[in-house]
């Protein structure tokens, strides 16, 4: 600014020409105000940038984008790092480490990625090797199929009731019923040899529940039973009798026979019965008294023993006692061929439903349990002799055979080195077996086994330490966190070839078309709409038939018709931006068809062909990940794990395994989302016409 108007104060008045009718600015209303100054140019004080410069300045203006890219990065680093720094076997089954939960951090009973799970209501059984009943201590019972030792803090055990016999239950009734109206349930113990020359007595003792009977039949059924011993002289089926013990009565409740002995052979009609035994079976018959009514009646019996006047000791080995039972649950659950002598027999019916339970007990234990203590604590194993040399030759331990013949002999002496103390899966020599068969020398030890010690020596592990998995294992006990990556892997190996090469195919093909135009134009997108109108799933269900499930021919199918998408898009910006009028000028000035291409039209759609071509990655996946899933056994990458195929094999375990898909879920999550807000800040960053803008 070099003048300044005077005030109005000091400037001379105006001079009016009046014939002009305006006013006349004079130089003596102005004075110079930088008369004394030197004027000079002024340097940039920014640095000039490029267009790929001033597009990664506007991305990295977008933060949704810029994390996006950040996780995205760190999802293909990790697909690319995992698998190979991962030393996990997913390739051998390891049935100690199925089905473990994620485990991120050590053991502290929340369940929160732990390693531990909440267990409800397992029936137990009693580790002391004794009958169960109401009165057997938690501290007797152990969880079916769980360790003990594995079990965090204590347990939460209720009783509860049943109408089914089970092999962890006690107690209870037998139910027996009829079939008809006009028939009689039998039910029938099986044969036991019966000891004629003792000079004592037996007694039968039974309970047939008579309230259960009333609650049942709610008084509309009456019913009536006996009770028979068919018994077997010299075993001799023609000599065979049969003794009423108890005729027709409805005299329920707590009941003995005495004399139970004279009774059996009293029933003999004719000459006494030769020899000191004889066999005998026992019978319990019901009927209908009243046959007018529907219902039919219910014998509830809870017991059916033998007792005797005898010390307990000396009636223990009297067979016939074996031919009862105390428990009914015991009773039902006997099988038709446990015919051995130190065993209980198993009883049959006739005229008769299949004799139900009821009122069984059961013990159930709920509990925190700690799965990786489970699978990689210790237990008993057998290790052969080629074993037991093999932990001696890497220097974990010394041990001496005794070869001595025989089975579960004395061990010898057995000592862990220094280095075995850290590494030896044998913690603990229990006996020895040394045999010879045809002249081959068989030796092994049964040993404390250290699980996870055993897993690394098997290189099942990558460290001689108790595991964490991320994810979990599968049913096959592999690691999913490194069946995931590996799986992911392989699909973005995929997604990026067919990516590449789709875009490649698209871009020549769209631009061709859509700078010419006219009948070169007209005749390549007649092209594209008659290939384009195949259903895809039809094509690569040919090309997988015809050619094979692998890799290749999967990307072929990809790629087949995945450019057009890519050729149709690049066409549309191609016909968009031709006409301008710097096109116009580079063409006058003599630029050729291919420097108008790649040099003006195509670097101005490139944000909307950039946008395209990283969703296509995304896509690609996608599409074999649905695939997998919804039609498991299509795909096949010659052994190699693929995410969608990953997907498939979790999904059968979706309901009791949830956090197997979850956990790969997320992944996929977290992949769609970032590749496409990296999409979008890649799309805004390279569109031209923001050039030079902050937003």
């Amino acid at each position: 600014m070099l003048f300044k108007k005077k005030d109005k104060n000091t400037a001379p008045k105006k001079e009016i020409v009046s014939n002009a009718n305006e006013n006349k600015v004079l130089d003596s209303d102005f004075v110079y105000i930088q008369k004394d100054k030197k004027i000079h140019d002024v340097n940039f004080s920014g640095k000039p940038t490029t267009f790929f410069g001033d597009a990664m300045r506007r991305f990295v203006k977008n933060k949704s984008s810029v994390v996006a890219s950040v996780i995205l990065l760190t999802l293909v680093g990790m697909a690319i790092i995992v698998p190979f720094a991962n030393g996990n076997d997913i390739e051998t089954n390891v049935d100690s480490s199925k089905y473990l939960p994620p485990k991120w951090f050590e053991v502290n009973g929340s369940g929160f990625m732990d390693g531990t799970k909440n267990v409800t209501d397992i029936p137990c059984y009693n580790n002391a090797g004794k009958a169960m009943s109401d009165d057997t201590p938690n501290s007797e019972l152990t969880p079916n199929e769980y360790l003990l030792s594995a079990i965090i803090g204590d347990m939460n055990v209720k009783t509860i009731s049943s109408s089914y016999s089970s092999p962890y239950g006690y107690g209870g009734y037998v139910s027996l019923k009829p079939n008809t109206h006009t028939s009689n349930a039998v039910y029938s113990s099986a044969k036991g040899t019966w000891n004629n020359d003792k000079s004592y007595d037996f007694t039968l003792n039974y309970d047939f529940n008579g309230d259960l009977i009333n609650q049942e039949n709610a008084g509309k059924v009456s019913s009536s039973y006996r009770i028979l011993a068919n018994v077997y002289f010299n075993g001799d089926k023609e000599s065979a009798t049969t003794a009423v013990l108890k005729d027709w009565s409805t005299d329920f409740g707590t009941n003995t026979i005495t004399n139970l002995n004279t009774l059996m052979k009293s029933a003999y009609v004719g000459e006494n019965p030769i020899g000191s035994s004889y066999s005998a079976s026992f019978s319990i018959e019901l009927k209908t008294v009243d046959d007018t009514v529907s219902l039919y009646p219910s014998l509830f019996i809870k017991n059916f023993y033998i007792s005797s006047t005898a010390a307990e000791e000396e009636a223990k080995t009297v067979s016939i006692t074996k031919l009862g039972f105390t428990d009914a649950n015991e009773l039902l659950t006997r099988g038709n061929s446990d015919i051995a002598a130190t065993k209980a027999r198993a009883w049959t019916w006739r005229g008769a439903n299949n004799p139900g339970a009821k009122d069984i007990h059961q013990k159930t234990a709920s509990f925190r349990y700690d799965c990786y203590a489970a699978a990689f604590g210790e237990d008993s194993y057998t290790f052969t002799s080629n074993d037991v040399q093999s932990f001696i030759d890497k220097g974990y331990m010394t041990y001496t055979w005794t070869n001595k013949k025989g089975q579960a002999t004395t061990p010898g002496e057995f000592h862990l080195t220094e280095l075995g103390e850290t590494y030896c899966p044998i913690r603990e020599v229990k006996s020895q077996t040394y045999d010879t068969h045809f002249g081959v020398e068989q030796k092994e030890l049964n040993c404390t086994r250290s699980l996870y010690r055993y897993d690394y020596y098997k290189g099942y592990i990558t460290k001689c330490e108790s595991p964490k998995y991320f994810f979990g294992t599968d049913h096959y006990g592999h690691d999913f966190f490194k069946l995931a990556f590996s799986g992911l892997l392989t699909s973005l190996g995929l997604g990026f070839f067919a990516s590449l090469i789709n875009i490649t195919i698209g871009l020549i093909w769209g631009a061709i078309s859509g700078y010419f135009g006219g009948w070169t134009d007209m005749i390549m997108e007649r092209f594209t709409e008659i290939l384009g109108g195949m259903p895809w799933i039809v094509v690569m269900t040919l090309i997988v038939l015809f050619l094979g499930s692998n890799f290749w021919t999967f990307l072929l199918a990809l790629c087949l018709t995945g450019w057009i998408g890519m050729s149709s898009e690049t066409r549309s910006q191609f016909y968009r931006f031709k006409g301008r009028e710097y096109v116009l000028a580079s063409r006058t000035l003599g630029a050729s068809d291919g420097r108008l291409i790649f040099k003006h039209i195509l670097p101005n759609g490139i944000g909307t062909i950039i946008t395209s071509a990283i969703l296509m990655i995304p896509s690609v996946i996608f599409t074999e990940a649905n695939i997998s899933y919804l039609l498991p056994g299509t795909l096949a990458f010659s052994g190699s794990q693929s995410f969608g195929i990953t997907l498939s094999n979790a999904q059968a375990d979706i309901q009791y395994y949830p956090y197997l898909i979850v956990s790969v879920s997320i992944v996929m999550i977290l992949l769609m989302i970032s590749f496409n807000l990296f999409g979008n800040g890649l799309r805004d960053a390279f569109n031209p016409s923001l050039k030079g803008s902050d937003n």
